[in-house]
């Protein structure tokens, strides 16, 4: 059958061939015999409905709905399911090629991008135009006109693959290969994101791989994670010096990560001499960060590099990151003195090429509240802040509300350190020692809570911290400055927190021994212990008053070796045979 069938939407217009309904039909209609003869019959009513030409969704879902009802239904839900996807006109490609001087591809021998839809369907564009080495290449498709497809666009569940397929012996090596989905004045959806592509695209077949037709990674999701960095600020005044600005050929900015990538942007001119210069990048486009999530911790130097040599006499410089969790943009480098040129040339009494900016020092809280077990730093932060609280509390009640009637005489805590008391009658009422506090005064259900007695009979106090025996891990990385706020939220009893195996040099008052190195602190008081995490290794940190330790005041602290001390560790563990040792992430411990 060559008439073509247009089921039209309220919303927008999905286009379907007839093998496109025909493959959806038998899928929802199963291989049952009978197929065939529903399809021929679906086909010379719809023939004789429409004169060989348009039906649309009512008209299939009718006779179906005849000739089938349960699976009529079936295909109605599946044509629905299309309704709510946005069908997209537009595809648009984004390309690096290498800086080798063979790796640009001329004029002739253009690759073509190849689309798989989900019926099995094929259609290709040409990728037109020259592909200089060391620059970015940038298309943009119609879906209609370009691809040469029958509709005007594609919802993302038709595509079921992208290829890249060489057009000639005239080859292109491409770095990095993105591609996306976009309607007019709409953000861009990616499709495809292969950020390490490092492939020749070539009709010759020298290659250890097939460089006639290379798959594509279609790009599922990025990660739900509001701490990636979206968008960079720059923000220069340029000197007062005769030829300190520079013209419109750009110098770079580059985000040198913790595992070896470089990721750069363009910082395009023009910058005239005595005035402020500002530019806002974004991580994707003009970083070309591709599918990779950025966060603040990933990032161990950021440079300047000269892209040309018209230089450019910087003042000082300062740049920030923003990030969906903050909302806000936040320092990430301060040179208020830097005074030096960014320039290609070498007339400079310093290396003018590319300069180191100064990190703002990067401070991770981690969510550390009560229930949370494990509680990690961010590698790259050079300051880490825990809150601890350390509680009274009872084995076999769980802190949450409960009802009246509960076994008498037993003792339990609340929020707010109240703590209540079960009497003969089964009324819960404070402990008279807590009568002052806000929670026994004046009961709120939204800041207070009362405890769930789950044994009444077997029970005894312990200490917990944050809400759990034993108390949180907390994890760090070696020579971070570690600063944790601890509150003594129990009755009667003094604490002091030992920090078992750190070096604690300068800062033996740190250490944690109550009556010895620091005064106990006091009930509903606070303590903040700051000190170096080092060495590297697995340890624990516990109560050094009384014996409140055996009272479950203790939890583990495990400080993580840096890159380059692991490294250090892994040679000289070779030295003595050991070669498969290897360093598990803490998501598989």
């Amino acid at each position: 059958m060559k008439f073509q069938i247009t089921i039209v939407f309220a919303a927008f217009a999905v286009c379907a061939t007839a093998e496109d309904l025909q493959s959806r039909v038998k899928r929802m209609y199963g291989d049952r015999a009978g197929f065939a003869e529903l399809w021929s019959r679906l086909g010379a009513e719809l023939m004789s409905n429409q004169d060989g030409a348009n039906a649309n969704e009512k008209a299939i879902i009718s006779f179906l709905e005849g000739m089938l009802p349960a699976e009529s239904s079936r295909v109605n839900n599946d044509l629905a399911s299309e309704e709510s996807e946005e069908c997209y006109s537009l595809m648009s490609v984004r390309a690096k090629t290498g800086d080798g001087i063979y790796d640009g591809q001329g004029g002739s021998g253009n690759p073509k991008l190849e689309v798989l839809l989900t019926n099995g369907q094929k259609y290709r564009a040409t990728l037109t135009g020259n592909k200089n080495r060391g620059s970015y290449v940038v298309r943009e498709f119609e879906i209609g006109r370009d691809f040469q497809y029958g509709s005007n666009c594609w919802t993302r569940s038709q595509i079921a693959g992208v290829a890249l397929v060489a057009g000639g012996n005239n080859g292109w090596f491409v770095v990095s290969f993105a591609t996306y989905l976009a309607n007019p004045e709409k953000p861009h959806v990616k499709l495809t994101c292969d950020p390490h592509f490092n492939k020749w695209v070539d009709g010759n077949d020298r290659y250890p791989y097939d460089a006639t037709y290379i798959n594509l990674n279609l790009f599922e999701s990025m990660p739900a994670e509001h701490h990636c960095i979206t968008r960079v600020k720059i923000e220069v005044q340029t000197a007062t010096n005769y030829y300190s600005g520079f013209g419109w050929k750009p110098h770079h900015i580059q985000l040198v990560l913790r595992d070896g990538a470089v990721i750069e942007g363009d910082l395009k001119g023009p910058a005239k001499r005595g005035s402020p210069y500002a530019r806002e990048l974004s991580l994707e486009h003009d970083f070309s960060a591709w599918c990779r999530c950025v966060k603040r911790s990933d990032i161990e130097h950021v440079k300047l590099v000269a892209g040309n040599n018209d230089g450019w006499l910087i003042s000082s410089i300062k740049t920030h990151y923003f990030t969906k969790e903050v909302g806000a943009f936040k320092e990430l480098t301060s040179d208020l003195n830097f005074n030096k040129w960014l320039d290609g040339d070498e007339k400079y009494a310093y290396d003018a090429t590319q300069h180191f900016l100064s990190l703002s020092p990067f401070i991770d809280t981690p969510t550390c509240g009560y229930g949370v077990p494990v509680c990690e730093c961010a590698e790259g932060a050079t300051a880490c802040i825990f809150n601890l609280e350390i509680d009274e509390m009872m084995t076999f009640a769980s802190y949450q509300k409960f009802g009246i009637g509960v076994n008498e005489g037993l003792f339990v805590r609340g929020r707010e350190g109240v703590m209540y008391y079960v009497n003969a009658t089964g009324e819960v009422v404070p402990h008279p020692t807590h009568a002052t506090r806000k929670c026994a005064i004046d009961y709120n259900e939204n800041d207070c809570s009362e405890p769930q007695l789950v044994d009444g009979k077997t029970f005894r106090m312990v200490i917990g911290v944050n809400g759990q025996v034993p108390g949180p891990t907390l994890i760090v990385h070696d020579g971070q400055k570690v600063t944790i706020h601890v509150h003594n939220n129990m009755t009667t009893e003094g604490i002091s927190i030992h920090w078992h195996g750190m070096y604690q040099m300068g800062t033996p008052w740190m250490d944690g021994v109550g009556q010895v190195t620091q005064c106990q602190i006091g009930p509903s008081s606070s303590f903040s212990y700051m000190y170096l995490a080092r060495p590297s290794g697995t340890f624990w940190y516990h109560s050094h008053s009384g014996a409140q330790r055996t009272d479950g005041f203790f939890g583990a602290l495990i400080v993580k070796e840096t890159k380059q001390h692991h490294s250090t560790v892994k040679t000289e563990l070779a030295k003595f045979g050991v070669r498969d040792y290897e360093d598990f992430p803490t998501s598989t411990l």
